[in-house]
């Protein structure tokens, strides 16, 4: 497995820490609210941990390169923006 190009360790480390943040948040606002669900074995943060790790992260064998930006695309339309052809490296 590789990250994205654009994609850094800490931006999944921030993004984590932001979605632990907000449903301790719920948690406290709502303690009924379903955030585990004990028949399917399931929370919503470990399927948001799911999503995260399929979304920054693709196998290196079979790499595109694509940007997250450019893989959403191309999964949407079929083909890669021609907007996001740019290095998104450039722009940190």
């Amino acid at each position: 497995m590789q990250l994205r190009p654009g994609i850094a360790l800490d931006d999944i480390a921030n993004l984590l820490a932001a979605l632990l943040d907000g449903l301790g948040l719920r948690m406290i606002a709502d303690p009924s609210d379903k955030l585990v669900d004990h028949d399917r074995r399931r929370t919503l943060l470990g399927t948001a941990v799911l999503a995260v790790i399929y979304s920054f992260l693709e196998p290196a064998r079979e790499a595109t390169g694509l940007t997250l930006e450019q893989a959403v695309h191309e999964m949407i339309y079929g083909q890669i923006d021609p907007r996001e052809t740019t290095d998104p490296l450039d722009s940190k």
